[in-house]
């Protein structure tokens, strides 16, 4: 209950004491021993990687870099001496996850130091057509330190709830500092340092509750019911408002925020992010989107007895976030070639210019100051994340915590980034990378992931096609950085829907998408290392449509894998629900009793199954697979070569260690098949390669010019 303590939970709340160092861990739990990283030890030349490897690197944050780490995973300790964030591994051999509250001198003096331990994963959770959604992708948690610095204050989730913990730093104790009846999504500390705000949806209870008593006279089938994940209905965002919390972390008490408190929030919130900074006399600098605008543009403008901008080419554009130093204002930038590049600028409210301190292409991101310095996490194409510094005034950066040394002993393929702009001007790019030990001028496959390639190339846009373990087993891989959507290029568009009505009319943008693909694998078969007969194409979400564009209007790729699936006259109508199925119309879809193949000849699998014949693999959550078996039946119908797998308690971004080994493994299995007619040895996977091989011998199949009839056995691991 609100304000109410909770007991201690033995082998949950074991603490690693600072003074002494030591851990006793539950049994359950002993599988995390090695969460914190020892000493790097690298005896010998490096090792290939393997999809264990890349499934279990530990984060910081969240996994993906192409989506701005807001809120940022590192806290930095009132005396700015030492800093805190949330670490996290997969365990795919139990299908969990390791994670704990590290605590470490933000001079890296001494080894970083586990100050609790354990919890649930904490799915984030959105309103999508205002229903209630299970995202899949993790929050970032951002602890929180008390004024004194003894006490750290962090979510974690236990039996279903999302909690506020606090750590005892000196005593070495957690246990729950508040408990409400509802999950808590976000925790700031205004200024004072005297409360904590929270913020969560009281209503999503009750009205989860309502829902239960519907369905025992029948749940009425409306706008609130997703088809493809159930019957029952979903809670509306109007039913389950965002609320603000006033904690006091003495007394223990939980209250309704006031009006006062609310605003404090937001601006804490901003804060936090990045998003404003407030000078010691009270100047406050925050980045505002310019006026009239929706997807263009942000500008620094500061506010003291009016506001005013800062008229610097700079100061406008993508802008990620601004901290000051003394009266000079830091702020950091995404610029250059479609943005691949992060910056940082230093400018001085009064000069009209502002100064260039540093420039990467590495995904530097989740910035927080401490002193004269910026704590980031920093990640680049071949090099998992880790935490480094960066001096405010010069913008030198300099390594303070990596939290995978494994890495420095496994062998990664070179990765060379390449640029192209597509048939309409737009800028994009995409990573080459190389298979180990690749000889100038040989030849050999390359599979595309999709669609953003920023940072640590892990495994595409929801991590599921393993770059670098593809590079292992002898293919090359492009990684794609798609180019802006096409509705976004007009001003006056000033909606997502209307936005989307552009991009869907004539399949807009998937034409643009299409041809920016297109440029960059011709820039990879130009390179003289990808070999045009031995094109595969992977992807999730939107690089799965992309995909399935390409098999329909091109006869390039020899095998292609997909997360998500389709896109289909009557999927889009009936499978998806009322909520989805009104979107779509409104953007452009036709309706169920008004049909137009013509608008669909171009992206529907399901009419276009008897011209393709590329393999497709098809591995989906179950909570979306619904929305594929019109295409998939289609395929099956005429013979061609389909094969779906489908994951339980997924939803869009799949989250469970051991999925994601299966699709990193089951991945490089099919495209080394049909692009190096090769297979696993394995027994456990002979079943597998016996459906492919019939696949193989169906009539409809193209042979691939050059390959050997009889698969070639992959040398065991």
């Amino acid at each position: 209950m609100v304000g109410q303590l909770r007991g201690f939970r033995l082998g949950l709340i074991a603490i690693l004491t600072i003074a002494g160092g030591g851990f006793a861990p539950a049994k359950a739990q002993d599988r995390c021993d090695d969460l914190l990283p020892g000493p790097a030890l690298r005896a010998g030349p490096p090792r290939g990687v393997t999809a264990t490897d890349l499934v279990s690197v530990r984060t910081i944050g969240s996994p993906d870099a192409s989506t701005l780490d807001r809120p940022g995973p590192i806290a930095v300790s009132p005396d700015g001496s030492h800093l805190a964030f949330v670490l996290i591994r997969a365990e795919p051999a139990t299908n969990d996850y390791c994670r704990g509250l590290v605590v470490m001198s933000v001079r890296g003096q001494s080894r970083p130091r586990l100050v609790d331990r354990g919890g649930d994963y904490i799915s984030f959770r959105a309103f999508y057509r205002d229903l209630s959604t299970d995202v899949g992708t993790p929050q970032t948690v951002t602890p929180l330190w008390s004024p004194n610095g003894r006490t750290l204050f962090y979510l974690k989730r236990l039996d279903g709830r999302t909690s506020l913990w606090r750590i005892n730093i000196e005593s070495g104790t957690a246990r729950l500092a508040t408990a409400p009846e509802f999950d808590i999504e976000s925790v700031v500390q205004p200024h004072d340092g005297g409360r904590l705000l929270l913020a969560g949806r009281p209503g999503y209870a009750t009205t989860d509750r309502s829902i239960d008593r519907e369905g025992l006279s029948g749940w009425h089938f409306d706008e609130r019911v997703v088809t493809n994940y159930g019957a029952r209905p979903k809670v509306r965002e109007a039913d389950a408002p965002l609320k603000i919390y006033s904690f006091d972390p003495d007394r223990e008490q939980l209250s309704v925020a006031t009006a006062e408190e609310e605003m404090v929030f937001s601006l804490a919130q901003r804060e936090r992010d990045g998003l404003a900074a407030t000078r010691a006399d009270g100047i406050r600098a925050t980045i505002e989107p310019l006026p009239k605008t929706f997807f263009g543009p942000s500008v620094i403008t500061l506010t003291s007895r009016g506001q005013r901008r800062c008229l610097a080419t700079a100061c406008t554009g993508k802008l990620i976030g601004l901290w000051w130093n003394g009266n000079s204002l830091v702020f950091m930038r995404q610029e250059g070639w479609h943005e691949e590049a992060t910056a940082l600028y230093r400018w001085t409210p009064g000069e009209s210019r502002t100064r260039l301190l540093s420039r990467t292409l590495d995904a530097l991101q989740g910035c927080v100051a401490a002193a004269a310095n910026l704590i980031c996490t920093d990640e680049s194409t071949t090099r998992p994340r880790r935490l480094v510094t960066v001096k405010l005034a010069t913008g030198q950066q300099s390594p303070l915590f990596d939290p995978n040394p494994e890495f420095a002993a496994i062998r990664l393929g070179q990765a060379r980034r390449l640029r192209w702009r597509n048939d309409r001007g737009l800028e994009a790019w995409g990573d080459l990378v190389l298979p180990p030990g690749h000889r100038p001028g040989h030849r050999v496959p390359l599979v595309v992931v999709q669609y953003h390639s920023r940072g640590f190339l892990r495994g595409g846009t929801n991590d599921e096609y393993p770059v670098f373990l593809l590079a292992e087993h002898g293919m090359a891989v492009l990684s794609l950085e798609r180019p802006e959507f096409i509705g976004v290029r007009d001003p006056n568009l000033t909606t997502i829907a209307a936005v989307d009505r552009v991009n869907i009319a004539g399949w807009t943008d998937h034409a643009s998408l299409f041809s920016s693909l297109k440029t960059g694998v011709e820039a990879a078969i130009s390179s003289g290392v990808a070999d045009p007969s031995r094109l595969g194409i992977s992807g999730v979400s939107d690089g799965a449509t992309l995909a399935r564009y390409a098999l329909i209007n091109s006869r390039l790729f020899k095998a292609a894998a997909i997360s998500s699936c389709c896109l289909e006259p009557n999927t889009v109508m009936a499978y998806g629900g009322l909520a989805w199925a009104q979107a779509n119309l409104s953007t452009g879809f036709p309706s169920t009793v008004r049909p137009d193949a013509a608008f669909w000849k171009p992206m529907s699998l399901a009419l276009n199954a008897d011209r393709i014949d590329t393999p497709l693999l098809m591995q989906l959550a179950d909570r979306e697979y619904i929305l594929a078996m019109e295409a998939f039946n289609a395929l099956r119908e005429r013979g061609k070569p389909v094969d779906m797998f489908v994951f339980p308690g997924e939803g869009h971004g799949k989250s469970q260690p051991a999925h994601r080994l299966a699709i990193y493994e089951r991945s490089v299995d099919w495209f080394a098949f049909w692009l190096r007619n090769e297979e696993d040895p394995s027994p456990a996977k002979r079943s597998q390669y016996q459906r492919w091989e019939a696949m193989r011998r169906q009539p409809a199949r193209l042979a691939i010019r050059g390959r050997a009839a009889t698969p070639r056995r992959r040398p065991a691991a």
